[in-house]
């Protein structure tokens, strides 16, 4: 799940990494990062089919495997960074608390679709308001002259 600094949960557009290590460390990768990805969510659930018997060390990483650092704009919590895994499921959660003053932290992130367009939307509306004048002009011009 994810929640602003404060712990409010916040829908999120975005990718997440987990990755279980084999080692304490987290030097040994025992399985592939899986990519968790949230679309406007403010939280998913995550089946991930392991072989039993198992002990894995949790990591939040970057899609190679990395632990994310201090840059990372999330604080991520495990409920339990240890997985041991029987015949039963483990259900462990993350949450990633994103830091104070970081974009994920706005209130209204929940509104904001991330298009990639920097198009200048007050351009664009200048351009459609002349080009309906000129175009009201061309017609008022074309009826006075069959007149």
């Amino acid at each position: 799940k994810v929640t602003d600094s404060t712990g409010k949960a916040i829908k999120y557009n975005g990718d997440f990494y987990v990755t279980m290590f084999a080692d304490p460390e987290g030097k040994e990768i025992a399985m592939d990062p899986v990519k968790i990805s949230l679309d406007n969510e403010k939280s998913k659930t995550v089946i991930i089919p392991v072989p039993a018997n198992t002990l894995y060390y949790l990591a939040e990483t970057d899609a190679d495997g990395n632990k994310v650092d201090s840059s990372f704009e999330f604080i991520p919590t495990f409920s339990s960074t240890i997985a041991e895994v029987t015949d039963d499921a483990v259900s462990i959660v993350l949450t990633n608390e994103a830091k104070a003053g970081t974009p994920a932290d706005d209130p209204d992130n929940d509104t904001d679709a991330k298009t990639g367009d920097s198009a200048n939307l007050m351009l664009m509306l200048l351009a459609l308001l002349t080009s309906m004048l000129i175009g009201a002009v061309v017609l008022i011009r074309g009826r006075r002259r069959e007149n």
